[in-house]
């Protein structure tokens, strides 16, 4: 109908944010519009479904299933993609100048009115709420004062250069001097400050991680995490002496979920020792494959250690 096309003008508004020649006489041709509307293919948005388990008697794995969520691999590898598209556009030289486009609701011609009408009747068709009239919602849109909105794009920007930074660091794309700092420097990038009422923008070098040392040679921090793998300690004993031998540290338990693996102190649980860690956590049933153990630590004197989560990654399912 009339309000998928004045959707359009959201289109129009971006082109010019961005630079892009916009058709005009196409805008002008309803027919025209209609055409090159049906001829635009949209992708089929698909809710992904989520499935929560109450029952105890459930098994965690099963428990704390998601279906339609993309393994930890694919994650990583689309994350790698798209990082390698922006340092490639990146590579090609500065990034394009954007054209600030300020709200006026009193011109024929820039569509803003159009595509707010559009996007607040088609939330109020969502919702079954009346739909207004564009002179209405032009009356309302002239009084908001946009304080929330435009906070939110300027949180969303800051947020966006910080970004670039990572990428352009982690593809040796860094521009700024050596001698000031290095290409992965915690003093290049920023925490920012703004009070838009104000207004106040103030910027500062952000504190580095907190680390934890846990023993002579290791410290950690919240963002660390262990990997070990099955190819390398397929049974129990050998996933123990793999933190003794590179840590120095000695295992008193091992958990998954709710389930206790491993304990130290119960004599019962030293014979698991010689079993495969996948026949101790019922591997058939994960969904993944690998799994999340909590491991508890003790160093050389026997002082309890806190260590970083452990991904203990499986062999490939047959």
């Amino acid at each position: 109908g009339d309000v998928y096309k004045r959707q359009v003008r959201g289109a129009v508004v971006m082109a010019s944010v961005w630079g892009i020649a916009v058709d005009r006489a196409l805008l002008a041709d309803p027919a025209a519009l209609a055409a090159a509307l049906d001829a635009t293919e949209v992708p089929v948005w698909v809710a992904k479904r989520k499935e929560v388990i109450t029952d105890e008697s459930v098994s965690v794995a099963a428990a704390t299933s998601v279906s339609d969520v993309p393994d930890d691999d694919d994650y990583e590898s689309r994350t790698a993609a798209h990082a390698a598209t922006v340092a490639a556009a990146l590579a090609d030289g500065p990034l394009p100048e954007l054209a600030v486009t300020k709200f006026e609701k009193d011109s024929v011609d820039n569509g803003h009115v159009e595509f707010v009408a559009a996007s607040a009747n088609l939330r109020a068709r969502m919702y079954a709420i009346d739909e207004g009239d564009r002179l209405k919602i032009k009356g309302i849109a002239g009084r908001i004062m946009p304080a929330i909105a435009t906070t939110t794009s300027c949180v969303s920007g800051l947020v966006a250069l910080e970004l670039i930074k990572i990428i352009r660091s982690n593809n040796g794309n860094n521009n700024n001097d050596a001698s000031s700092a290095t290409s992965n420097s915690i003093e290049l990038y920023k925490n920012a400050f703004i009070n838009l009422a104000l207004p106040l923008f103030a910027m500062s070098e952000p504190m580095g991680v907190a680390a934890t040392k846990i023993c002579d040679d290791v410290s950690i921090t919240i963002w660390d995490s262990w990997a070990v793998h099955e190819a390398e300690r397929p049974t129990l004993a050998e996933l123990i002496d793999y933190f003794k031998d590179r840590y120095g540290l000695g295992v008193t338990g091992i958990t998954h979920g709710a389930q206790a693996v491993f304990m130290s102190f119960l004599p019962t649980h030293k014979k698991r020792k010689a079993k495969k860690v996948r026949e101790l956590i019922a591997f058939d049933e994960l969904a993944e494959n690998y799994v999340d153990l909590t491991i508890a630590f003790k160093d050389k004197k026997g002082a309890a250690v806190s260590g970083p989560p452990v991904r203990y990654h499986f062999v490939e399912k047959n």
